[in-house]
């Protein structure tokens, strides 16, 4: 048994290689989900901090992606404008809960960490994204 697997990891190197770098990829982004200072919630939660905590939804994706479709009251704050450190708009909500949503969760939670370091006190993600609004069929604005 253990000369067949000798074998085929001679054979197949590049193989069990690849395998190996995907594993080690999937374990760094446990650990750095688990550890993260970023907040990730549901849906749910997001209804209930707009409506209960005066909370302020930015949408992260580009202009015309949030035309075509944007979680009710949500602001648009391209990624691009935080790749530029331009986020002066973004200021005074310091002190206010910011929901950071775009397609799936991955970039905003890059960003959700950015302002965490930049001063902001309550920064979340939804979880998700908008992806997993729509699987909910949750309402969206569609802009013309």
């Amino acid at each position: 048994m253990q000369e067949d697997i000798i074998q085929f990891a001679s054979k197949h190197s590049i193989l069990i290689l690849v395998w190996l770098l995907l594993f080690v990829f999937v374990i760094i982004n446990f650990i750095k989900i688990v550890f993260s200072q970023v907040n990730r919630i549901t849906h749910d939660e997001v209804i209930r901090l707009i409506n209960k905590k005066n909370s302020v939804v930015i949408d992260i994706r580009s202009n015309d992606e949030y035309c075509k479709g944007h979680i009710i009251g949500a602001l648009n704050f391209p990624a691009e404008d935080f790749k530029k450190n331009n986020f002066t708009m973004l200021k005074k909500y310091k002190l206010r809960h910011v929901i950071l949503v775009c397609v799936n969760d991955h970039h905003s939670q890059k960003l959700a960490a950015f302002l965490n370091t930049s001063g902001f006190t309550k920064v979340s993600v939804l979880k998700g994204g908008l992806n997993s609004w729509n699987n909910q069929h949750l309402p969206l604005v569609r802009n013309k």
